[in-house]
C-alpha cells in the first residue's frame, strides 16, 4: 500500500465513524453504548488496515502518556446502531423481568 493509499484509507475510515446521539464517550466505558474516547488513534489505524501487532509496537515507541492507543473500539455508523439496538433489547428484557417479578410478588 502506498502512502497515498494509506492516507485515503485513514480518511475513509475516519469518515465512516458515526455520530449517534445515543453513544457517549468516556475514559473508561462500561456500558454497551459507551465508547473509549482515548482509542481514536488505534481504532483509526486498525480499521485502516494496520495490523494490531504493529499498533502495539507503535504504542511501545511513544514515551509518556499514550492517549489514543487504548483498546480498539468499533464505532462506525453501523456498529453504533448495533450497540444502541443491543442496549434497547437489554433494557426491554430487564424491564420485562422486573415486571414479572413485581407481578408474581403481589
Amino acid at each position: 500500500m502506498t502512502v497515498e493509499q494509506f492516507d485515503e484509507m485513514v480518511i475513509k475510515t475516519g469518515n465512516s465513524f458515526g455520530n449517534n446521539p445515543n453513544i457517549t464517550y468516556c475514559l473508561e466505558p462500561f456500558e454497551q453504548t459507551q465508547g473509549n474516547c482515548n482509542s481514536s488513534s488505534s481504532t483509526l489505524l486498525y480499521k485502516a488496515g494496520v495490523p494490531l501487532s504493529r499498533i502495539k509496537d507503535l504504542r511501545k515507541q511513544i514515551s509518556g502518556f499514550v492517549w489514543g492507543f487504548g483498546d480498539i473500539k468499533p464505532w462506525t455508523v453501523e456498529e453504533q446502531s448495533k450497540a444502541v439496538q443491543r442496549q434497547r433489547e437489554f433494557d426491554q428484557l430487564r424491564n420485562e423481568m422486573m415486571n414479572t417479578i413485581i407481578l408474581n410478588k403481589y
